[in-house]
């Protein structure tokens, strides 16, 4: 049985191109016995003479057609739906191919309403790798709702790879997802272009340590947790930075923050990505509560590409695979947190700086990403 993957790019490839993620897509099909690749672009012309030529080694991944949608597209579906192209872009593969199993990346995908959409389709499944944050085509909050949508709901829908430069939040129906669990359709990779990995071990400092959080500041991110830390360990204090949400805070966390045991940062509403490694740098290790906020964090990628320890309690989380997998940092019992200074010490004596980084360095590698896209083309063709 021959297979055939089809690339569709909807955003228009004079706006940049994104022969990146073309590159990343082709290099893992070929591996994954992919027979042809057709890539489907908005503005063929706008595409650089060597890409469209030749753009990627013929010799390792086969066959590759490029098509222009603006020329592929009958009449009809010039103004229909993303959802309602992307039936007739399949089609179109199956026939130009030869191919009889073919799936389908979209990048930069909007407008993927299921309404249209067929379920029963003759070929493979749908995966959408996003940058959405980086799209200037729509508002990103309204991006994000109809991609996890589209993942959620669509029965052809199998894989979706957030790929995002800003590590944005993943919304509530990925909550609970294990970064182990093979079955997760939606897949988080970080793009935290502004990182630079910290070369040198974090050695924390030999007075009282200073433990916090930086970015949005509610109570059950990480907050409340971090008062209780405080209240049960009087040789640390507290340290946050971003955005106060003091209705979450308990009385506790009030408390603390009025006099003074958890300092204040800057609280501006939006912090730029170069303060947020700054303020990131004041800790010496970065407190997540995982009970109640399981999906992805930027900010702990931050903090381990610094070389800081985490800090987080028990519970199903990818933060907690985070700490399993590379030993980066402390999984704390929200009943028992006495005591916590010496395992934070003993955690940096024992070379835990280095694990921290080099969690870092894979989660955030082209390697984990290429990883991430065979699992997903495997489950295209599934």
């Amino acid at each position: 049985m021959k297979r055939a993957l089809a690339i569709i790019d909807f955003e228009p490839a004079a706006r940049g191109g994104h022969f990146r993620e073309w590159s990343a897509i082709i290099g893992r099909a070929a591996s994954r016995g992919v027979d042809c690749v057709g890539i489907y672009v908005v503005g063929l012309e706008s595409v650089p003479i060597e890409v469209a030529a030749n753009p990627f080694d013929p010799k390792t991944t086969g066959d590759i057609i490029l098509f222009d949608l603006e020329t592929v597209l009958p009449g009809h579906l010039k103004n229909a739906s993303n959802a309602s192209k992307l039936s007739f872009i399949m089609s179109h593969l199956v026939n130009c191919s030869g191919c009889d199993n073919v799936a389908a990346f979209v990048l930069w995908a909007f407008d993927l309403s299921t309404q249209n959409n067929p379920t029963a389709a003759p070929w493979g499944g749908i995966g959408v790798l996003s940058a959405w944050a980086r799209s200037v085509l729509t508002d990103s909050t309204t991006l994000e709702y109809e991609l996890y949508q589209f993942a959620r709901e669509d029965k052809n829908c199998r894989a979706l790879l957030v790929w995002d430069k800003f590590a944005l939040d993943m919304p509530p129906i990925a909550r609970g997802k294990s970064l182990s669990d093979k079955n997760c359709k939606i897949r988080y990779l970080p793009d935290l272009e502004d990182v630079v990995i910290s070369s040198q071990d974090y050695v924390p400092r030999s007075g009282t340590l200073k433990i916090g959080l930086v970015g949005m500041l509610w109570g059950y991110r990480g907050v409340n947790l971090l008062a209780a830390i405080l209240e049960n360990n009087e040789d640390i204090d507290g340290y946050v930075a971003g955005q106060l949400k003091p209705d979450s805070f308990s009385a506790l966390t009030g408390s603390l923050l009025t006099n003074g045991r958890i300092s204040l940062g800057q609280t501006e509403q939006w912090i730029s990505n170069s303060a947020f490694n700054e303020e990131i740098s004041q800790v010496d290790a970065l407190v997540m509560d995982a009970r109640s906020y399981p999906p992805p964090s930027g900010v702990a990628l931050r903090a381990l590409a610094y070389g800081r320890c985490i800090i987080a309690s028990t519970g199903p989380s990818w933060t907690n695979d985070v700490i399993a997998r590379y030993h980066c940092g402390l999984i704390v019992d929200p009943l028992s947190l006495d005591g916590l200074s010496d395992r934070i010490r003993l955690f940096y004596e024992s070379g835990g700086s280095e694990k921290c980084r080099q969690a870092a360095n894979d989660l955030m590698s082209q390697e984990e990403f290429a990883k991430c896209l065979g699992h997903a083309i495997n489950a295209l063709f599934d």
